[in-house]
């Protein structure tokens, strides 16, 4: 088996790369598992020069084929000079540990976040030297979200995972639950319920639903609302949570519904849903049974 040595002394983040490399009969080995320490300024600009001066300074004294890696974050909507870029760990000259990172992260979120919410990018530069060559690449990691309240679970060596939620697969969950009709129910943790509630009330604003904490239990209770009312009633969550949706009315029923609205509240309600301005005439003209031309016009004159 082959051997290279990865330039970190992380083990959680060695890991990562253990199991895939294996695969190709290739074994990893950390800077834990060898005599020669080297000390290494990371004085570089971004991800792939520091990855560089990783990955040179354990070249020159190893034999085997080494990689380094480093990555950079940046999170949308923060003043400039907290931008933790390649420092991820260290802020104002203080390395932080997992513990202290995620008070830090989460405090940012809750400070600047939209609703306890802050969008991120990972930026990754990884570097090879085998045979004295160098080969370099660099990705960005797709868009996620920090938050406000930490989960329970930590990952150690990978603390921002603690409050972290994946954006674009979130996105997908969210959307799925907007077609749904029927009545939905969702189990949620108290340190991601007023995430949820935003969500809902982005995706949904229109539909009734109800909270409850702590079902058949003494200190029961319940709160109905729009997901938005309900977001600002809740202050401190605590306990077990469930979240019920409710439901839409049938297609006929709903179109005698709607049918009751002004115009601008029947567009509202298409909107509300993410159509945009073509098809919610073209879906007023429907549910109304009127040539769709009347619905523009009556909305250009306004």
């Amino acid at each position: 088996m082959k051997e290279i040595l990865f330039a970190t002394g992380n083990e959680s983040k060695a890991k990562r790369f253990r199991k895939g490399l294996l695969k190709n009969n290739i074994e990893i080995i950390t800077i834990n598992d060898i005599d020669k320490k080297v000390n290494i300024e990371e004085n570089g600009k971004n991800a792939i020069e520091n990855a560089l001066i990783k990955a040179n300074a354990y070249a020159k004294t190893q034999e085997l084929p080494v990689f380094a890696m480093d990555d950079n974050l940046y999170i949308e909507d923060i003043p400039e000079d907290k931008q933790p870029g390649m420092y991820v760990r260290r802020v104002n000259g203080k390395r932080l540990n997992d513990n202290e990172m995620i008070e830090y992260y989460s405090n940012l979120a809750h400070q600047y976040g939209k609703d306890g919410k802050l969008t991120c990018k990972w930026v990754y530069g990884i570097v090879v030297i085998k045979n004295g060559k160098e080969f370099t690449y660099t990705w960005n990691k797709e868009d996620f979200y920090i938050v406000d309240k930490p989960s329970d679970k930590i990952n150690p060596g990978y603390p921002l995972d603690t409050i972290s939620i994946n954006k674009k697969l979130r996105k997908k969950e969210l959307e799925e639950i907007q077609k749904e009709r029927k009545t939905i129910i969702l189990y949620e943790a108290p340190h991601k319920l007023k995430n949820t509630l935003s969500d809902l009330n982005t995706y949904m604003p229109d539909r009734n639903v109800t909270i409850a904490r702590e079902l058949t239990k003494i200190h029961e209770e319940f709160v109905r609302g729009t997901a938005k009312e309900i977001y600002e009633k809740v202050q401190e969550p605590k306990g077990e949570y469930i979240i019920i949706i409710d439901s839409l009315p049938e297609p006929e029923e709903q179109e005698n519904v709607l049918n009751e609205l002004t115009l601008e509240e029947h567009y509202k309600v298409y909107e509300s849903q993410g159509m945009n301005k073509k098809e919610i005439i073209k879906q007023i003209a429907k549910d109304r049974n009127v040539n769709k031309n009347e619905i523009y016009m009556y909305f250009l004159e306004k």
